[in-house]
């Protein structure tokens, strides 16, 4: 059943029509759906956007409560499809896509059977409108990410570029990183990149007047938070390798959805073999509401990220006057102020000594450190070239496939 759309669209706006795993009210599978909904939010009173998920969370048995599943729902400045496990096989999307009418599809992941292959493979075979097409790997080629279930994404890549299933689409880079990323990864079928970063969220904004000088570490000890999903991806177990060569007092808080049952219980394995002066609780998820007010409560966010196309929680972190500690998988960069300190993981060592020495921090330099923080939050949060180049990655898209029909 497919419902009705609601006459929310404006006939002098584009209709962009987005595919992707999971959105709103979900909130365990991070980045993708953090980037749309900031997409939406930023650029709803210039583009229409339409929006065809899953009616469920991620890991979730049941629906979403309070949603109508397979039928078009308003969701703030949008329309969403929640589709049904039964109403995501190729043809029942070719019919949703086919059914909705749109001037760009965009597609927010590389190896989504779902809501990427499957609309490419429908589109290959001709089951759908010709329109413009754009492609978000969302960091899905960043080296750390390939290396996990590395020979099933190769025999996939492998077939695709056999049979030319992206060809004739635009790329959507987040980063300089990325774009060199795809092109490694992908060839010269990437003929089209066009670099549009992630928008952070408004929500985000530094509340300067809410920072003030704290005591000293909690009970004399540094309070490390770690907020990600719970998967090889995001590291967990480097960090907790780490703190076995920490010699300060410290603390980490975990909070996030398990992805992984199996990581989870090596991470837990790790813990269970810490000395006792560093402390490891597990914690519940964090709805996004409740991020910010989380990460203030702590001295350092550590995330030793394998790869991210943009890093949402690192701006977040920042936002919230919570300095952080990143891989050097990431497109952020360290400042002089020590917000930010991006450190490899090949230098193991490197991390435990820059832990060690925020613990000895003097809550004076703590207090420069978190103001650092928010005013590199304040300077990203307010480049508004980020958004323009957003907007024109559609819109270019647009022209670009007209030139292409005048030809």
């Amino acid at each position: 059943m497919q419902g009705t759309l609601v006459d929310m669209n404006s006939p002098n706006r584009l209709i962009i029509l987005c595919l992707l795993d999971y959105y709103l009210p979900g909130f365990k599978s991070g980045g993708p759906l953090r980037s749309i909904l900031n997409l939406v939010d930023q650029l709803g009173d210039e583009l229409d956007f339409f929006i065809i998920t899953r009616d469920r969370d991620a890991n979730d048995a049941e629906s979403y409560p309070a949603i109508c599943v397979n039928e078009w729902n308003v969701v703030g400045r949008s329309q969403v499809f929640y589709a049904t496990p039964d109403q995501i096989d190729l043809y029942s999307i070719a019919r949703l896509i086919r059914n909705t009418p749109h001037d760009v599809l965009y597609l927010n992941s590389f190896f989504s059977l779902s809501f990427s292959i499957q609309p490419l493979i429908a589109r290959k075979l001709g089951l759908l409108p010709i329109k413009p097409c754009i492609l978000a790997p969302r960091g899905e080629f960043s080296k750390g990410a390939l290396e996990l279930k590395r020979t099933k994404k190769a025999i996939f890549m492998s077939a695709a570029s056999s049979i030319g299933l992206h060809n004739s689409i635009t790329w959507q880079a987040s980063s300089a990183m990325e774009r060199d990323q795809i092109r490694l990864n992908i060839g010269s079928i990437a003929k089209q990149i066009v670099i549009a970063p992630d928008l952070p969220s408004d929500s985000s904004l530094p509340l300067y007047g809410a920072l003030k000088p704290s005591e000293r570490h909690h009970q004399g000890m540094l309070r490390l938070v770690f907020i990600s999903r719970i998967s090889a991806m995001k590291n967990l177990d480097f960090l907790l390798k780490i703190l076995f060569n920490v010699s300060s007092p410290t603390s980490l808080d975990i909070f996030g959805p398990i992805e992984d049952p199996f990581y989870l219980h090596k991470c837990n394995k790790l813990i269970g073999l810490l000395p006792e002066h560093i402390k490891v609780s597990f914690m519940s998820a964090v709805n996004h509401s409740d991020v910010a007010a989380t990460f203030g409560r702590y001295d350092l966010f550590a995330f030793p990220t394998r790869g991210e196309n943009f890093g949402h929680v690192i701006i977040e972190s920042l936002a919230a006057g919570t300095p952080v500690l990143v891989s050097d998988q990431t497109p952020w960069r360290g400042n002089e102020e020590l917000a930010l300190q991006e450190i490899s993981l090949l230098n193991p060592d490197a991390w435990a000594a820059a832990i060690d020495q925020w613990a000895n921090l003097d809550a004076s330099s703590m207090f420069q450190r978190r103001a650092a923080a928010m005013a590199y939050a304040n300077r990203v949060l307010h480049d508004k070239n980020t958004t323009n180049k957003n907007l024109n990655l559609f819109l270019d898209s647009i022209n670009s496939e007209r030139m292409a029909r005048a030809a």
